[in-house]
């Protein structure tokens, strides 16, 4: 009875304390002071796709999804006055890959993600980029 309760209780703190939440924007925002950038750009660029995300399973590790890093992306192209909700320049996002480590000291991560800009009237691709 008593090996039960304990099993019971571990189980109970686990699924509590051990479950993995997602990527926050907060945490994938450029943080460094506004660059400057050519005029072309100032806000001017629409993010159109982020994709190659992928959903948190909370009993496995965190990880990144397309909805966070468009967040994030938005956030960080704000921040450096490049973002338009409707701008000349198109720019698509697709994670190619991920490197995490499950366990360790050093919790870093490593995106790999392909950056593809392009221009809204001829299609034309201006920068691509991983």
């Amino acid at each position: 009875m008593k090996l039960t309760k304990l099993l019971f209780v571990l189980t109970i703190f686990l699924y509590l304390f051990g479950c993995a939440s997602g990527a926050k924007i907060e945490n994938m925002v450029f943080q460094e002071n506004q660059k400057t950038y050519p005029d072309g750009l100032h806000k001017n660029m629409e993010v159109t796709k982020v994709s190659g995300g992928e959903k948190t399973n909370p009993l496995w590790t965190s990880e990144i999804s397309n909805e966070a890093f468009l967040g994030a992306l938005k956030e960080s192209l704000l921040s450096q006055g490049l973002y338009s909700a409707d701008g000349k320049l198109r720019l698509e996002v697709k994670m190619i890959k991920v490197d995490q480590p499950l366990f360790g000291l050093d919790f870093k991560v490593i995106t790999h993600v392909r950056y593809i800009l392009t221009n809204r009237i001829d299609n034309s691709v201006i920068l691509e980029r991983v």
